[in-house]
């Protein structure tokens, strides 16, 4: 009789790992296509310097170029705010391998290659600030607590990655 009890409390336990590992990717998938803010929003503060006439969002075209002076400091600005919102799905080196994007189908873009390196700065913005919809989907929600720099120092970092 005790062999039994024991086994059963294994599948007992074994159920329950189940159930909150199931819990916690859900709740990492949920937090990846909504993009929910995180508990404190990237704290980046751009220098004034590192600005020229940054155009609003409303006048951001596809071809529209980084209006950061300092690609260099924008990018390195930039990682902060990846890491903080884009890596868990996209990954630590923008291979679309994040561990909230293994939730996804399709899975993220792998940002290093194919059509992403070579996209205009507009368009990797526009990405970032509107959404994406790939075959009638949305495969990424707006990240809407960036700040418009906030989102071109983003742009900028992701530029780094395909030499990576």
């Amino acid at each position: 009789m005790h062999h039994r009890q024991a086994a059963s409390g294994r599948r007992t336990s074994a159920s329950l790992w189940i159930i909150i590992i199931a819990l916690l990717s859900g709740l990492a998938a949920a937090a990846c296509s909504s993009h929910e803010a995180p508990s404190s929003a990237p704290s980046t503060a751009p220098t004034a310097s590192s600005v020229t006439n940054t155009p609003s969002a409303t006048s951001v075209t596809k071809e529209t170029k980084n209006p950061l002076t300092n690609l260099a400091a924008a990018a390195e600005a930039g990682k902060t705010i990846y890491s903080q919102t884009c890596a868990a799905c996209h990954g630590d080196t923008g291979k679309g391998d994040g561990p909230a994007g293994a939730a996804f189908t399709p899975p993220p873009n792998d940002l290093t290659k194919g059509t992403v390196p070579s996209a205009p700065d507009g368009e990797l913005f526009l990405v970032v600030k509107q959404g994406k919809i790939r075959d009638g989907k949305m495969t990424m929600q707006p990240l809407k607590m960036l700040s418009d720099e906030q989102i071109w120092q983003a742009v900028a970092y992701v530029r780094t990655l395909a030499s990576k």
